[in-house]
């Protein structure tokens, strides 16, 4: 119809391209919109170098920005805080962070702010590459983190052995007229928490973050009380066992005491508790000995003890127990 396109429609169709992945058809694209004498805007190389990102192609969208930067034609085009922001995405996800620390030096000098997205871009960047005590000197550059800059917060404060401002920021969100999170980021970092205090042997870490979850108000998933069984080992101790492997020498009647705790601070909310966690910490019990041994015995002894503990339910749902139904003790504490 004689209808010239111009940059707005070219750019429509490169999205389009992009967004199914078709890389190497959008790329053939802007060949042709270069030849047809229209040059590429911001909006071009954004949706070029997001639809790299997205077909997980991060060194081809670092290849891309690099030669846009270096062309006298479209350097002008590179002074944009969503290209460099993506660019420092892409270095984060090659777990290259002096290369993501460089790009936000340059965009500095170059007059370009970084937002909240791009210093939470190179948190990711700096975790990736090892460095966490450079993510959490990022972290405290922001002054109003969104959820996913407070989650990588916390993570980059876990990684750095330092459980006490993790635990703060997830406290932080237990407002809910200034919680910034969503319920399942708060759940996950809690878990995140939990897991790193475990793995690093830290009982007086983990057994704070359990009071706190349960204070404010959460319940533990199966997930919580899985990361707990893991990051002991106590699966890896029953194998261990059968096969006559050593078992590592940290303080184990900490570790007790630990599960312990898990099952007082259940207590507290009068929550039921997991099965996986409560044979878990039978066998643990059973494999310590002495007094731990005494221990589980007792506790076994009260959730089976339907005259004062528990109580019996038929396993199909039915409310009246008769020589048909199939019974079970319901576990309560």
């Amino acid at each position: 119809n004689n209808i010239d396109a111009d940059v707005v429609a070219y750019n429509t169709v490169i999205r389009a391209l992009c967004d199914k992945l078709q890389w190497y058809d959008a790329k053939e694209l802007v060949a042709e919109m270069e030849a047809s004498g229209i040059n590429p805007d911001q909006k071009t190389y954004g949706l070029l170098m997001s639809g790299l990102m997205k077909a997980n192609k991060p060194g081809a969208c670092l290849t891309l920005f690099e030669a846009a930067c270096a062309d006298q034609r479209t350097v002008a085009l590179t002074e944009n805080v969503q290209l460099y922001t993506t660019a420092v995405t892409a270095a984060g996800t090659l777990g290259d962070y002096e290369r993501a620390l460089d790009l936000v030096s340059r965009m500095t000098f170059a007059g370009v702010k970084p937002n909240m997205k791009t210093l939470t871009s190179l948190m990711g960047a700096c975790l990736s590459g090892g460095r966490p005590d450079f993510a959490v000197d990022v972290f405290k550059k922001i002054k109003r983190p969104d959820g996913l800059a407070l989650t990588r917060g916390v993570k980059a404060y876990c990684e750095n052995k330092d459980f006490g401002p993790a635990l703060d920021i997830i406290e932080s969100q237990s407002d809910k007229e200034r919680c910034i999170m969503t319920g399942k980021q708060v759940m996950s970092n809690y878990d995140y928490v939990l897991r790193c205090t475990l793995e690093s042997r830290n009982y007086i870490a983990a057994q704070n973050i359990m009071t706190n979850l349960l204070d404010n108000g959460f319940i533990p998933s199966k997930k919580i009380f899985k990361t707990i069984v893991n990051s002991l080992n106590l699966v890896q101790k029953k194998t261990d066992k059968e096969v006559g492997v050593s078992i590592s020498n940290y303080d184990e009647n900490d570790e007790f005491k630990y599960l312990l705790s898990v099952f007082d601070s259940l207590d507290r909310r009068n929550l039921p508790c997991d099965a996986t966690f409560y044979s878990a910490f039978l066998f643990e019990g059973a494999r310590k000995g002495g007094l731990a041994r005494k221990i589980c015995s007792l506790v076994t002894i009260a959730r089976t003890d339907t005259t004062q503990y528990g109580k019996e339910v038929c396993l199909d749902g039915s409310d009246e127990i008769d020589d048909a139904c199939t019974v079970m003790k319901e576990i309560t504490w």
